[in-house]
């Protein structure tokens, strides 16, 4: 209209004028209504978005990939849409701290630190709480910013930006300690991966869709073989049984405990919740032994959130969505074996390197800060313990 020069006066009064049109609606799928073209937007824009997806951890083969809301309105697809991935990122952090050499045990304070070398940063927890010290699987699973932090610079953020994409994070990530918060955007598929190469016991997957293409007449003219001798192994199988132990725990006692206590769920289940920066994003990735889902959701753009944390972290947001998921799935008898599927046994290395005491699940008692009795056990999983970045906690 510009073009052909109509003024902004006009223009406009064409955004404002009501006329009758179709729209998304949540309960009858979609609805008519008069309603000007602005106000659509405006509509559209409060609306939240979701992408699902589920994979094979041990074959790459992808079982559900659902990119929207609604397709007919939704023509965007938000798996592979990147958006910050918050707390969701965390397990990175502690299997390089892992890999290089710090021991689960050792309880590292959970105190307000301001960092000078980086501008005089002071990354804060989500609930302004701090005090008392915590195992890696304690800060893990109670989601602790301030420790998260502390391993990534004692780790070297250099370390842990080259783990996230050894580990399936498929654009560079950088190198600075803020990654440890997930305040990095990465997609659904990305994420996804990387929690499947802990599934699968550190070697990650590449993920497919098809299997093969046949004629209408039966005969096979694609075929997707699988040669997984060719995938990568950025962990050993110690470290990333160490990572589904401690993810274990975040569904068991963590920020996924409500697929116990409110979804009722026996199964064995490991996965972490993620909520981004002014819970603009929600996020929560988990997995059986033989199913790695992930999903996320928020809004079209960053600034469209709820207005508190209680009602727009992962654990509300996108945790259901999960549980809904995993419960149809019950539903179904050919099912079961995904639900009778246990983690493989870890080592007796791995199981004294996270026997933390009876501190394993929250804070370390006075007496036990500093003490470490699985030094030896977590040097042997350890991958390149020697070159360490260990500093004060």
């Amino acid at each position: 209209m510009k073009a052909e020069g109509f003024t902004a006066q006009q223009i406009d009064s064409v955004m404002n004028e009501p006329l009758e049109m179709r729209i998304f609606d949540w309960e009858r799928r979609e609805k008519k209504m008069m309603m000007s073209p602005l106000d659509s937007i405006k509509y559209y824009l409060s609306l939240l978005n979701a992408g699902f997806l589920a994979v094979e951890p041990q074959t790459g083969a992808v079982k559900a990939w659902v990119g929207g809301i609604d397709h007919k309105y939704f023509k965007y697809d938000h798996v592979k849409s990147r958006r910050q991935v918050g707390s969701t990122f965390k397990p990175v952090v502690y299997a390089t701290a892992i890999q290089r050499g710090i021991a689960p045990c050792s309880y590292t304070s959970n105190v307000l630190r301001t960092y000078p070398q980086y501008q005089y940063w002071t990354p804060k927890n989500a609930d302004n709480k701090y005090g008392g010290s915590y195992s890696m699987e304690g800060a893990l699973i109670n989601s602790i910013n301030t420790i998260s932090v502390n391993m990534a610079v004692r780790s070297g953020s250099i370390n842990v930006a080259q783990m996230a994409e050894d580990l399936g994070i498929s654009d560079d990530v950088p190198g600075v300690p803020a990654i440890a918060l997930g305040a990095h955007e990465a997609s659904l598929l990305d994420m996804v991966t990387m929690y499947s190469t802990f599934a699968n016991r550190g070697q990650r997957p590449e993920l497919r869709y098809i299997r093969r293409i046949e004629t209408n007449r039966g005969r096979v003219v694609y075929q997707n073989w699988i040669d997984t001798s060719e995938w990568k192994r950025p962990l050993t199988v110690d470290q990333a049984d160490m990572m589904t132990k401690m993810l274990q725990s975040a569904v068991n006692n963590g920020t996924g405990r409500r697929l116990r206590y409110r979804y009722k769920f026996t199964n064995e289940i490991a996965g972490k919740t993620g909520t981004s920066q002014n819970h603009s994003d929600g996020w929560f990735v988990g997995y059986t032994p033989t199913l790695v889902s992930g999903t996320w959701v928020g809004g079209e753009s960053p600034a469209v959130r709820f207005r508190d944390l209680s009602l727009g972290q992962g654990a509300n947001m996108a945790l259901p969505i999960y549980a809904l998921f995993l419960q149809k799935l019950q539903k179904d008898k050919d099912y079961e074996p995904l639900f009778a599927a246990k983690f493989p046994e870890p080592s007796e290395e791995v199981k004294d390197a996270l026997n933390c005491a009876n501190v394993r699940w929250g804070q370390a008692k006075q007496e036990d800060i500093n003490t470490d009795n699985t030094t030896k056990a977590a040097t042997a999983v350890a991958g390149n313990a020697s070159t360490a970045t260990v500093g004060t906690q």
